[in-house]
């Protein structure tokens, strides 16, 4: 699991995957992996059916344990109301561990399962998505489904089912990833019928190369069931910086002060 992490968040001088069908793409997705960590600043912007907006603006900070596995920090900045929320999503060998920690309640919750399948911070955004986003969830399962063209970038398609216990509600996603810079550019949930109730698209025109890893500065998650839409901006990142061990700490993670911003 190591090795995928796509979109928001190797070596110095990048090299890139001419990707084909018969490929794995977690190849060329490594290709673009940050080696030790990863942190972004981010803005999310979500619209509801009603045109009712609401504005986040948090940092994310990645870094894989001595096994492997994937670990997340989310520390919100604002709104107020949220401020300095803090999450961490742990991989395990078998599962995911979610602890969430809100300042007015002043204690940690731990979720597993699908007690995660929920939205994040009431934006189109769930913790899928997240991993998504960041290519951990592109791991096995998927099979090659052809090339095409997202406005003029050149894409691999792979196809997927979404297993009943995954407990994200869908049957099938497809994933779109730029052939020349092993960006994830689209992924589209459907359900049963096919029908897309789900698509997280990066915005190739955004498309920058940060300390030799490419990333999309801006992305947008659309829930076509809910009528919501999300639009998230990389506001800052910085990749294989040294980063404190307790941000990554189950039992103290909240406590550990951030890198300076």
């Amino acid at each position: 699991m190591r090795r995928l992490f796509a979109l928001l968040l190797g070596a110095a001088s990048f090299m890139a995957c001419a990707q084909s069908p018969e490929t794995d793409f977690a190849d060329c997705v490594q290709r673009n992996f940050p080696q030790h960590s990863a942190q972004q600043k981010i803005r999310l912007v979500s619209t509801d059916r009603t045109g009712g907006t609401a504005k986040i603006t948090a940092r994310i900070f990645w870094q894989p344990s001595r096994t492997g596995q994937n670990r997340f920090h989310v520390r919100v900045d604002e709104p107020l109301d949220l401020a300095n929320s803090a999450y961490l999503l742990v991989q395990e060998p078998a599962q995911e561990s979610l602890f969430v920690y809100v300042p007015g309640l002043n204690r940690v919750r731990r979720m597993r399962g699908e007690a995660m399948s929920g939205e994040l911070w009431g934006t189109s955004l769930d913790y899928a998505d997240l991993q998504y986003l960041h290519g951990i969830a592109l791991n096995t399962g998927f099979s090659p489904a052809g090339q095409a063209q997202l406005g003029t970038r050149p894409v691999q398609l792979f196809k997927a089912s979404v297993p009943p216990a995954a407990g994200w509600g869908y049957a099938g996603v497809q994933v779109a990833l730029d052939i020349q810079t092993c960006i994830v550019l689209q992924v589209e949930f459907a359900d049963e019928q096919g029908e897309i109730e789900k698509r997280l698209s990066a915005d190739p025109a955004s498309l920058e190369q940060i300390d030799g890893y490419w990333i999309a500065r801006k992305a947008v998650v659309e829930d076509l069931r809910r009528g919501t839409r999300t639009q998230l901006e990389v506001l800052r990142a910085e990749f294989d910086q040294r980063l404190p061990l307790g941000l990554f700490d189950s039992r103290g993670f909240y406590l550990t002060r951030l890198p300076k911003d």
